[in-house]
């Protein structure tokens, strides 16, 4: 039993019931019982903190210890496996082993009310404008994802835009960087 619990049983047993006296040390002991709550209650929580805390240093120093290499998150087909760091389950590799980065500047770009266009992007004026443009009208069962990644895929549905798209700068809720003959 805690100091903080053996003092509260003392005070109330220090005063017969009824005297005012019984009803101060009562609510004293009251509050005693409920810091002492309070105290052992802080006290798990911070238990359980420096487990989180050890986990957390644990894994840094593993990390810390992982061949040098940039993290750039890709599968690993076609990899050296040797220059693979496995970190919960999701391999990276060396930067230079990754798939270069889309430079172009056609992308698929997502509008307010769902429209979602796909051409090549030029910014101006507070516009945006696409020419060699796609309505991606529709797809399905293969997610956003799938359809960036697949466009000729039975499952999504392009539709030309010959005179190209023009938009206001302030429509656009995201864009997708995407290889310079997508959906063509």
């Amino acid at each position: 039993m805690s100091e903080a619990l053996r003092l509260a049983d003392a005070l109330e047993q220090q005063f017969p019931i009824g005297t005012a006296q019984h009803y101060l040390d009562g609510e004293a002991a009251t509050e005693l019982r409920r810091l002492h709550a309070e105290n052992e209650a802080l006290r798990e929580a911070n238990e359980a903190f420096g487990k989180r805390q050890e986990w957390w240093n644990e894994k840094m120093v593993a990390l810390s210890n992982a061949p040098t290499a940039s993290l750039t998150k890709k599968p690993t087909e076609g990899i050296n496996m040797s220059n693979i760091i496995n970190i919960n389950g999701i391999d990276y590799i060396p930067a230079d082993q990754a798939t270069p980065r889309i430079t172009g500047n056609r992308a698929v770009v997502v509008v307010d009310r769902g429209w979602i266009f796909a051409g090549d992007v030029t910014r101006e004026n507070g516009r945006i404008r696409l020419d060699r443009a796609v309505h991606v009208f529709r797809w399905e069962s293969i997610g956003f994802d799938g359809m960036i990644a697949a466009p000729k895929s039975a499952k999504v549905t392009l539709k030309p835009m010959p005179n190209g798209v023009d938009l206001p700068e302030g429509a656009e809720i995201f864009c997708v960087p995407v290889s310079d003959d997508w959906g063509l």
